[in-house]
């Protein structure tokens, strides 16, 4: 348990520079939902964002991407690390799912159900959000 939250709290994503970890903490109280941080030294906490989960730190630690449910799918958000400029990335209502950064920050990987057929695939997007390309088709 990495806090005292009435609500489990699950995978944890540690910044790149060691310092700090992300989490989602579910509980019955809306207050405590969403992705935090936590100062892994201080114990200090700071909410991200509301709702959303697996998250990903970019290379540089300054913004984080995951996914929230959003109306009848899920797509893929971007804040910053001080919960700042917290943007939608992806777009159309399909199921996008579990973005990871590049090693160098130029793209965002994550899976998604675009085809006609709903099958899960591998794309690619800017960290902006546009640019999405197939990668792997099922």
């Amino acid at each position: 348990m990495l806090t005292q939250n009435e609500g489990p709290e699950y995978a944890p994503a540690i910044t790149p520079d060691g310092k700090k970890t992300a989490y989602t903490q579910l509980s019955r109280v809306q207050a405590e939902k969403g992705i935090w941080l936590l100062d892994l030294a201080s114990g200090q906490k700071l909410r991200l964002a509301e709702k959303g989960e697996y998250v990903n730190w970019s290379p540089d630690g300054k913004s984080l991407v995951y996914h929230a449910p959003d109306g009848e799918a899920f797509s893929i958000f971007k804040v910053g690390a001080d919960a700042s400029n917290l943007t939608k990335l992806s777009t159309g209502g399909f199921d996008d799912e579990l973005p990871r950064w590049s090693a160098d920050g130029s793209r965002i990987f994550f899976q998604s159900r675009r085809t006609p057929e709903g099958n899960w695939n591998l794309y690619e997007m800017q960290p902006d959000g546009s640019g999405v390309k197939l990668l792997l088709l099922e």
